[in-house]
């Protein structure tokens, strides 16, 4: 899977899952999720568990980072460096 694919399930799984009922309008690539509230330390946490599973990785607690979670594209780079890792 290439990185374009992921950044696009990731954006509509915020949009769907976690951010639905907080704002109105779409989730771009870059938006800061952490930051701007879209995405809080629960929905932290599901995100982590949706990675994991729709991506066959494992997910340290180390690894939880603001370095990792900033935005949907960091995200895409960092579920594609685990699975060449792993």
């Amino acid at each position: 899977m290439d990185q374009e694919k992921i950044v696009n399930e990731l954006i509509g799984y915020i949009e769907n899952d976690l951010a639905g009922i907080r704002r109105n309008g779409s989730v771009s690539a870059d938006d800061d999720l952490l930051g701007s509230g879209l995405v809080d330390s629960m929905g932290v946490m599901k995100l982590v568990g949706h990675i994991e599973s729709e991506y066959g990785i494992n997910v340290s607690p180390e690894e939880i980072i603001i370095e990792n979670f900033a935005d949907a594209t960091t995200i895409a780079k960092f579920v594609l460096g685990k699975q060449t890792s792993d």
